[in-house]
């Protein structure tokens, strides 16, 4: 065998660098997109890592690694994730990217890493292959398939509300799983979080109209959401009006992204739905509709999760979900 160069070994141990790094589990994203910008409302500024220059954030545009996001005193923005994770901004908010790594393996896998700096969020993380962390000044939190609000207040702390999922909570001297219905409040780094648990008290009430839906019949079909804010306990009406935020997880379900609630809590939405593709194999019945208010002054009040009762294609499902009990379970 002949001896290489030495321009040609240097040569080859590039392209033997280059290999690996791209076989590697874990990459790194820094520069390339991890999220894009959505939904804007009132004043949104981004910093990419690359130029630390701040601009005006636009719809549509990207996230990477290291790059941070702020809105204003009016300001509101939803981040989705390339797995379809999602994140809400509500005003007066900082948050940015700390890590973002992607699996190069056949079903993608992600691991993001979040800093909450100051302000108010909502997020809605999928289950499934990612593993996801918030930090705060006070707090780091493990995120396992998980709906759930959270602010950063510079003195009083950080306050977590659960809706679905679990959330694993660690500051300097404790840790705690927090279930749906639960909520930590003003957390700062050595409290003893037990002391700070407390049952969520106030929660959007949603109904559906009709209540089962079926989906066999291959026409638009007209429905009426309903929605109350109301005790937990006493069931009685909060009168509190604001904007909600709707969201379904069901690409042939009609309805406005955005919503009021009136002086008296209360809101009428409606809505069309159409059965699914015939090429949707994976589609099993279940369809999840959720409802919050769309403002940090609202973050007290929990939100709203219905399932919609369907049949016509697989066997009926129903999720039920009691907050005050902080349960989830379904129904065949």
């Amino acid at each position: 065998m002949n001896k290489l160069s030495l321009t040609e070994y240097r040569f080859s141990l590039l392209i033997g660098l280059l290999i690996f790094l791209l076989n590697s589990p874990l990459k790194a994203q820094v520069g390339v997109p991890v999220a894009s910008i959505h939904e804007l409302d009132g004043l949104v500024q981004m910093t990419p890592q690359q130029t630390g220059r701040k601009l005006v954030a636009r719809s549509g545009s990207f996230l990477g690694e290291e790059d941070i996001l702020e809105t204003g005193k009016n300001g509101r923005v939803t981040i989705l994730f390339r797995n379809g994770s999602k994140i809400r901004l509500f005003e007066d908010t900082k948050l940015s990217i700390q890590k973002a790594l992607e699996a190069n393996i056949v079903n993608r896998a992600f691991e993001i890493e979040i800093q909450l700096h100051m302000g108010s969020l909502r997020a809605n993380f999928l289950p499934g292959q990612q593993i996801a962390s918030i930090q705060t000044p006070q707090a780091k939190i493990k995120i396992d398939g998980t709906v759930f609000r959270m602010e950063e207040k510079p003195v009083a702390g950080t306050t977590i509300s659960m809706t679905e999922g679990k959330l694993f909570v660690n500051n300097g001297v404790s840790s705690l799983e927090l279930l749906p219905g639960q909520r930590l409040s003003e957390v700062k780094y050595l409290d003893e979080l037990s002391t700070k648990l407390e049952n969520m008290k106030t929660q959007i009430f949603m109904n559906l109209t009709p209540e089962i839906v079926d989906l066999s019949e291959f026409t638009t079909q007209k429905m009426t959401l309903t929605l109350q804010l109301a005790d937990l306990k006493s069931s009685k009406v909060v009168r509190a009006p604001g904007k909600v935020y709707l969201e379904s997880d069901f690409y042939n379900l009609r309805l406005p992204s955005m919503t009021t609630l009136d002086s008296s809590g209360f809101v009428r939405v409606p809505a069309r739905i159409r059965p699914p593709r015939v090429s949707d194999k994976a589609f099993d019945g279940q369809i999840v509709v959720r409802a919050f208010l769309d403002s940090a002054r609202h973050n007290l009040h929990g939100e709203g999760s219905l399932v919609v009762n369907t049949q016509g294609t697989q066997p009926k499902r129903k999720l039920l979900i009691d907050a005050s009990q902080g349960t989830a379970h379904s129904i065949e």
